[in-house]
C-alpha cells in the first residue's frame, strides 16, 4: 500500500525587511488527488466555525458527522444512529455504563439546538441482572436553518444538480 500524504509542500514567505510580518505569505500545495477533488467541487462542505467552536470534542464528532451524512436537506427526514456506533466511531473513551455514555450524548444534543430541533432517544435494555441498559437508537430532527445551510452546500457540490448526479441502471 502506498502512503498519500495530504499536503506536498508548504512554505512562508515575507519582503525584505518586513519585521512585522506584513504582507507574509503562506502557500499549501495539496496532493494531486485534493486539488482535483478542489477544483471539481466533488468534497461535502461542513461549517467548520460552527464544528471547531463546539466545546466537547464528541460535540465536534456530532456536528461533523450530520454536516457529512444528513445530505436529505428536508425537514420532515430524520437521521438516526445508535449510542453504540457513536461510541465505537467517534472515538470518545466510554464510560463504564452505557447509561453514563447516553447521558454524556444528551448533553451534547441539548447544546446543539441550532442543529437540532429536537431528538428521540429509544433505549434498548437487557434484563440480564435487572434493567440493564444495553443500547439506544437517537432519532436527530434538524432545524430549517441547519437544512438551509445542507441546500447551499449541495449546490456547491452539484448534488442538487440532476445532470451531474449518478444515473442509476435501469433493470
Amino acid at each position: 500500500m502506498v502512503a498519500c500524504n495530504l499536503i506536498s509542500d508548504f512554505g512562508y514567505s515575507s519582503a525584505k525587511g518586513n519585521k512585522e510580518g506584513r504582507d507574509a505569505s503562506v502557500y499549501i500545495r495539496f496532493n494531486s488527488l485534493i486539488t482535483e477533488s478542489v477544483l471539481s467541487k466533488k468534497w461535502r462542505q461542513v461549517n467548520y466555525t460552527a464544528i471547531m467552536s463546539e466545546n466537547s470534542y464528541l460535540g465536534r464528532w456530532l456536528r461533523k458527522q450530520l454536516g457529512l451524512k444528513f445530505i436529505q436537506a428536508d425537514t420532515t427526514k430524520t437521521y438516526t444512529i445508535k449510542l453504540s456506533t457513536i461510541i465505537q466511531n467517534s472515538g470518545i473513551v466510554p464510560y463504564s455504563k452505557k447509561s453514563q455514555n447516553l447521558f454524556a450524548l444528551e448533553k451534547v444534543l441539548k447544546d446543539m439546538d441550532d442543529i437540532i430541533r429536537k431528538y428521540d432517544i429509544e433505549r434498548i435494555y437487557g434484563t440480564d441482572r435487572g434493567r440493564i441498559l444495553l443500547d439506544a437508537r437517537i432519532t436527530i430532527y434538524p432545524t430549517r436553518d441547519f437544512m438551509i445551510e445542507q441546500i447551499y452546500g449541495n449546490q456547491q457540490n452539484g448534488l442538487l444538480n440532476p445532470s451531474k448526479m449518478k444515473k442509476t441502471p435501469k433493470c
